[in-house]
């Protein structure tokens, strides 16, 4: 009997926001989209990338959620108050004025322990945002949104998982603040 390799997934750790959060920024995007039009991300798949690790094997992956375990994780406050834009990519997005500095320490330790199970880290700066919208026909002239304050006390492991609807994504692990 020849045994089938596990297949590789698509993974990614993220601020995932529960659901009355998550319902306050559809909400928020839905009512500005209509100045510039373009797709809203789906409300399910809003989230904040901390680190994105591509293709990961089984072992990888164990060893990713087994260091991510480990991690001291610090409660904090993220206020999300700016959109930005990412011309080049189409996209609409809202992030934070200031970064708390529990937020950078967390994406920077989880891209040390993604590369220390051998994964390849995009070597660009972090710039936390949650991509609100995609395929903008105009760029963006909003007003200021209404400032979002999402206490964060944990983080999760997703998969990106292609589709004809395009992407959707599953939480497979989540790790979250034990205080």
């Amino acid at each position: 009997m020849t045994g089938v390799a596990p297949r590789a997934r698509r993974l990614f750790f993220a601020l995932w926001p529960e659901p009355a959060l998550r319902e306050a920024l559809w909400q928020e995007t839905r009512e500005q989209l209509q100045r510039c039009g373009g797709r809203l991300v789906p409300q399910d798949n809003l989230h904040l990338t901390l680190v994105f690790l591509g293709e990961v094997g089984q072992a990888q992956q164990a060893a990713v959620v087994a260091a991510a375990r480990r991690l001291p994780l610090a409660r904090f406050e993220l206020l999300l108050d700016r959109y930005g834009w990412f011309e080049s990519a189409q996209v609409l997005w809202l992030g934070c004025s200031q970064t708390p500095a529990s937020l950078l320490a967390l994406a920077s330790a989880l891209a040390g322990k993604a590369q220390a199970a051998g994964l390849r880290i995009d070597p660009r700066a972090f710039h936390p945002h949650v991509t609100l919208a995609r395929k903008l026909r105009n760029p963006p002239d909003l007003a200021p949104p209404r400032p979002v304050a999402w206490r964060v006390d944990g983080f999760v492991l997703a998969e990106s998982l292609s589709g004809p609807g395009g992407p959707r994504y599953a939480v497979l692990e989540r790790f979250a603040d034990s205080g």
